[in-house]
């Protein structure tokens, strides 16, 4: 009788623990250094970037979007996901030359949203009251650290522990090291260069060790050639380009067609990438930010460069 009374008292002192330490881990959830207050999972959900879009679904929790804003190209998602996707009211899909959504304030505070994922110039958790913001860690301010497969991890962690789906994250980002450790890298070494041209001239960024696009090309079984500078995007010029010598080029793009682009930059002849038709277009969230989809990515990047 001791032992069953000394037990309920453990199970008791348990369970009052547990409470109280869900209690602290809601306050615990931070994104980009600011607290993500929720009082439950959310469940009115205004999505304004496509970044996150496969990793709420693999969480099942997509559902939870009730409005989205900006561009959702049908080939980053499976059937299911997009019949999901056109069910949710599109807010605007405009975008700025450089990729970025075009909307105000008003707008996002109009669907009455208990959770905004994605940042714009007006949309922040400084801007949006007690209607807490999050975006991918990577974009955070002053994030520069490598980034690496624990990037996806902690992606994935993220919308478990918002959602209230951390066994569900745990699965998934299990399913994930599994299928990158099947990817098959090229047998030689090639150098790549992964670039953002700007369709129809203008600026041209390349990406380095804070992108996830230094993994997904490494885990390929290549070298980025870009992957010494420690910052995630940056501005290069053709000349620095021409300079690197890329065996093969990875043109990200949100529309247009980046190979032309990659084309006409001045000197690109000289480039072995370009001499070779090494010069491959990959849509933006194959490789940026860190998501489910970089597995997918990672294969791409390896059977083309073979």
């Amino acid at each position: 009788m001791r032992s069953l009374t000394s037990l309920a008292v453990i199970l008791a002192s348990a369970a009052a623990l547990t409470s109280c330490a869900n209690t602290q881990e809601e306050a615990k959830i931070t994104n980009c250094g600011h607290p993500v207050n929720l009082q439950k999972a959310p469940e009115r959900v205004t999505l304004l970037a496509p970044h996150s879009v496969n990793t709420l679904a693999a969480l099942g929790v997509l559902d939870k979007v009730t409005a989205k804003a900006g561009k959702y190209p049908e080939q980053l998602y499976s059937p299911e996901t997009n019949a999901q996707l056109a069910k949710v009211p599109t807010l605007t899909d405009e975008l700025d030359p450089s990729g970025h959504l075009n909307i105000g304030r008003e707008e996002v505070v109009a669907t009455n949203p208990d959770l905004v994922i994605g940042y714009t110039d007006q949309v922040t958790p400084q801007t949006m009251g007690n209607t807490p913001v999050v975006t991918e860690p990577v974009f955070c301010e002053g994030a520069h650290d490598p980034a690496s497969w624990d990037s996806v991890t902690q992606e994935v962690e993220l919308y478990g522990q918002i959602f209230d789906r951390e066994d569900k994250a745990r699965e998934v980002n299990e399913q994930i090291k599994q299928q990158v450790a099947q990817i098959k890298k090229v047998d030689r070494p090639l150098k790549v260069a992964v670039l953002y041209p700007s369709v129809g001239g203008g600026v041209t960024y390349a990406y380095g060790s804070a992108s996830m696009a230094t993994p997904v090309v490494e885990t390929a079984g290549l070298d980025n050639v870009f992957g010494d500078v420690n910052e995630r995007v940056f501005e290069v010029s053709a000349e620095q380009i021409v300079a690197k010598q890329p065996d093969v080029i990875v043109a990200l793009y949100q529309s247009g067609d980046p190979v032309e682009s990659v084309r006409a930059l001045p000197g690109a002849e000289t480039i072995p990438a370009v001499q070779n038709d090494k010069i491959m277009a990959l849509p933006m969230n194959y490789a940026e930010p860190p998501g489910p989809l970089a597995v997918e990515g990672a294969r791409r990047v390896a059977e083309f460069a073979r």
